[in-house]
């Protein structure tokens, strides 16, 4: 079973994400902030560690868990996460770890430039 470590300070975003992980059989353990966890990812195994993006930008130990990450998903909400505040996220990343980026709370996966690109 894929055990994952949360990180998030937003009590109804911690329990939103909870639920929707074990309903989906994941073991989830969650953490407040990166002091927490640095002390829950010393005590265990996570295969999945999943970041709060601002926690990234202002706690050190939340940037010292990228480090001991193999690879690293920004996720971000479409009309929310500044292109700033990602910018910053994504320059306190080790080089060459970051996998991709998630969009969310959009009504398309599609961007719109690639829609009209491709005649959708």
């Amino acid at each position: 079973m894929t055990t994952m470590l949360i990180v998030e300070d937003d009590p109804a975003m911690t329990v939103a994400l909870r639920d929707g992980f074990e309903f989906e059989k994941y073991t989830v353990d969650m953490a407040n902030d990166g002091e927490q966890a640095m002390r829950m990812v010393a005590r265990g195994r996570y295969d999945v560690i999943i970041l709060d993006l601002p926690a990234i930008l202002v706690n050190s130990d939340a940037i010292l868990l990228t480090d001991l990450a193999d690879g690293i998903i920004c996720v971000v909400r479409a009309g929310l996460t500044s292109m700033a505040l990602l910018n910053r996220a994504v320059e306190q990343i080790e080089e060459g770890k970051l996998r991709g980026v998630v969009i969310n709370g959009t009504a398309s996966a599609i961007p719109g430039w690639l829609r009209r690109l491709a005649g959708m």
